[in-house]
């Protein structure tokens, strides 16, 4: 819901039920199943007058958005097929969104040339904000579940919490010994330190 919103007060418009995969966190499966509930219509009213005024996009013109684009449209980059793609957008999910085109080459078994044009062919938009893990209340398995927080780390986040009470920045997890700097600035962007009264004692 509060990503609906996000994208309308960005200036997103939705003009048919399938605008709603332009979202990042929207995918097939999820769109099939609210589709019979949204009040839009199947297709667009205007209509090319002859098939020789439309002109398909060339894949050399492909420009996707990675953080909103879904796996349909990715099979359309040459080397990227369905089972790239899912991964693709699985890691995407799993991350919070991509932050860094340098963020690709830990996607499993993404070879050389499925690399060079994903890169080609994608771009992550300068207003783009991921999707944040809020450390004062987040639980074991969400945390875990980030692909840059290991169970170990997740554990110690928690047992730091019990200690020592809520975060007041996010660089108060720097204090954890098994956060160095280079973890700490590919995880920060996707953490949050909302203040919360649901803390366990």
């Amino acid at each position: 819901a509060n990503t609906i919103i996000n994208y309308r007060n960005k200036g997103g418009v939705f003009r048919i039920k399938k605008d709603v995969l332009k979202m990042y966190n929207i995918d097939t499966p999820l769109y099939l199943t609210l589709k019979p509930y949204i009040q839009l219509p199947e297709t667009s009213k205007k209509k090319e007058s002859t098939y020789a005024s439309y002109k398909p996009i060339k894949k050399k013109d492909l420009f996707l958005d990675i953080n909103t684009t879904d796996t349909t449209q990715l099979k359309s980059i040459y080397g990227i097929g369905s089972v790239l793609s899912n991964r693709i957008v699985n890691y995407r999910d799993a991350l919070g969104g991509y932050i860094d085109s340098a963020q690709f080459n830990t996607i499993y078994k993404l070879d050389t040339l499925a690399l060079k044009k994903l890169k080609k062919h994608t771009f992550i938009a300068d207003d783009f904000i991921p999707k944040k893990i809020n450390i004062n209340n987040a639980s074991y398995d969400v945390l875990s579940r980030h692909p840059y927080i290991s169970y170990k780390i997740a554990s110690a986040i928690m047992e730091y919490r019990r200690q020592h009470g809520q975060f007041t920045t996010i660089s108060g997890i720097k204090k954890i010994h098994l956060i160095p700097d280079t973890l700490y600035e590919k995880i920060s962007p996707y953490l949050t330190v909302e203040q919360t009264t649901l803390e366990k004692k």
